[in-house]
């Protein structure tokens, strides 16, 4: 991923800041728990996939592009204290039904075996292999209660919030800044 690109289009978003420019980008990662897994804010050969955040009064929604993710199962999701997500997909070689189709029953005499007479490729501009993204949130969420669905290539995952959590914690943050004397 290109310098450029990774400052437009960073694999972690921390969703707990007023504004997102791709200046503030630069810093985000103070303070993260996302960048407390590993201390390295990129990731080597690693594709991003472009997400849409939403929410509401009670959830996150999430939408993210997989173009050839046929099922869940090749969705894996990863909770960092309740405030983030990391979502990971491993996409594979795609290989449409026509040519499928063109290949089958087709090939070359090899050695007096048949090998299938596989295309090459001229052009490579879709990525497969690892994608990953994350997104930290200004509050608490339940991960128990996420709710995922696949359909066209878009993921949707639905996360709650969890305000009564958020209420602790803020009650946690209250309590000690009294008892070291900043209140």
């Amino acid at each position: 991923m290109s310098p450029l690109n990774h400052l437009l289009h960073p694999h972690h978003v921390n969703l707990t800041k007023a504004h997102h420019t791709s200046v503030q980008t630069l810093f985000q990662h103070v303070d993260d728990p996302y960048y407390a897994l590993d201390h390295q804010p990129s990731h080597k050969d690693v594709a991003v996939p472009k997400f849409d955040v939403r929410e509401n009064s009670t959830a996150f929604f999430l939408d993210g592009e997989f173009p050839g993710l046929m099922k869940l199962g090749d969705v894996l999701t990863e909770f960092v204290e309740k405030k983030t997500v990391i979502v990971r997909v491993m996409l594979g070689e795609w290989r449409g039904e026509v040519e499928r189709e063109a290949g089958r029953g087709k090939g070359k005499e090899v050695e007096g075996a048949k090998v299938a007479d596989e295309p090459k490729s001229l052009l490579k501009e879709r990525h497969v292999g690892k994608f990953e993204r994350s997104f930290t949130f200004p509050v608490l969420i339940k991960p128990e209660e996420m709710k995922v669905s696949l359909e066209a290539g878009v993921l949707t995952i639905m996360l709650p919030k969890d305000m009564q959590g958020e209420n602790v914690e803020e009650a946690r943050r209250v309590i000690a800044a009294e008892f070291s004397g900043v209140i």
